[in-house]
């Protein structure tokens, strides 16, 4: 519903007034007009490949309510043209006592230079109010949340540690004592996995999506990423995504490094810059060729599949293989506690 806000600045408002107050006589908004606005488009995938008529698209909705007095209402409840559609010097209908009151509405269709890709746009006006509401809701779950993470982070962190410092005794081995808890499970804990490289490029894969989140949360509150300005948190998303594989390789190499001697270094680097991405261009690109098949306006044209590949070989593998390179020359992480010789049994 289109309206005002208490500034007087064009908004949009969710829902309308039951009904209005005018020279000490009540009326109630009984007709509604809905305007549905639509685009005819210009480019499709299924105009580009065959001739065929042309298609629209509903890009809007817009609702107005009107007190009307409705006449010559049949028995079957059919409205004359006098009074629907409504008109602007249409009487009001007022309320009284014990009255029926007739419920009615039209509909009307609109072209508009709204384009399918903006049809959003117009809500960015919506009420401001209501916006700074959300804003407050956000930020107060936020800190409820940082405050109860650091609260569990510090008893368990004065916890591990306490734990750490009395194990790792050696006058502890020849106490004579039941052995339960952390203690039991302790000197296996940081032992090498089966699939140790595997392991390396799946958390140096969510290292980077970690930062890639971050980085990309840290710049739309900042205002650098508009809703207004389509498409650009995916452009946003992707060059970040392309820049943190160095991320990706660093963390893959030192994780492997700190597990292993170091025998499937290339497997660990080619893996850090060939398996997730590789999963998710094969899934994104067999999705894309359904949407090529059905003629879909949708599906990704045939340059912005070769830009992809280029970022991600011309410039996100090149960056992996840095990471990698970097990582194994620091030195490995130290863990707080020492694994045992030999792999204790499952009980």
């Amino acid at each position: 519903v289109r309206g005002k806000t208490r500034a007087g600045s064009p908004a949009f408002h969710f829902g309308y007034p039951v009904g209005f107050v005018q020279n000490n006589k009540t009326y109630i908004n009984n007709h509604l007009k809905f305007k549905v606005l639509y685009h005819e488009s210009t480019v499709s995938a299924k105009t580009v490949l065959s001739e065929g008529p042309p298609t629209y698209r509903v890009v809007g909705f817009e609702v107005e309510a009107w007190s009307a007095k409705h006449s010559n209402v049949s028995a079957a409840g059919i409205i004359s043209n006098t009074t629907c559609p409504i008109h602007d010097d249409g009487l009001g209908q007022e309320i009284q006592d014990d009255m029926d009151v007739v419920f009615a509405y039209d509909v009307v269709f609109e072209k508009s230079d709204i384009a399918w890709a903006t049809r959003w746009d117009p809500l960015l006006n919506a009420n401001p109010e209501l916006r700074q509401i959300q804003w407050f809701s956000i930020v107060n779950s936020l800190m409820i949340g940082i405050f109860l993470t650091a609260l569990v982070a510090t008893i368990l962190l004065r916890t591990v540690l306490r734990d750490f410092v009395r194990y790792n005794q050696l006058d502890e081995e020849d106490e004579a004592e039941d052995v339960t808890g952390w203690k039991l499970v302790h000197g296996d804990v940081f032992r090498p996995p089966p699939l140790s490289a595997l392991l390396a490029v799946l958390a140096g894969s969510g290292a980077q999506i970690f930062w890639l989140a971050s980085v990309t949360l840290l710049f739309a509150v900042a205002g650098f990423l508009s809703p207004a300005y389509r498409g650009g948190l995916l452009t946003a998303m992707l060059t970040v995504w392309v820049l943190m594989s160095i991320v990706s390789g660093y963390a893959s190499a030192r994780l492997y490094s700190s597990i292993e001697s170091g025998e499937s270094r290339k497997m660990v680097t080619l893996g850090s810059a060939f398996l997730v991405p590789g999963v998710c261009f094969s899934i994104f690109f067999l999705l894309n060729l359904v949407l090529w098949a059905k003629g879909s306006s949708a599906a990704v044209p045939f340059y912005a599949l070769l830009l992809l590949l280029f970022m991600w070989f011309g410039i996100s593998v090149p960056l992996v293989f840095f990471g990698a390179y970097v990582g194994y020359k620091q030195k490995g992480y130290q863990f707080p506690v020492k694994t045992n010789q030999i792999p204790r049994q499952i009980p």
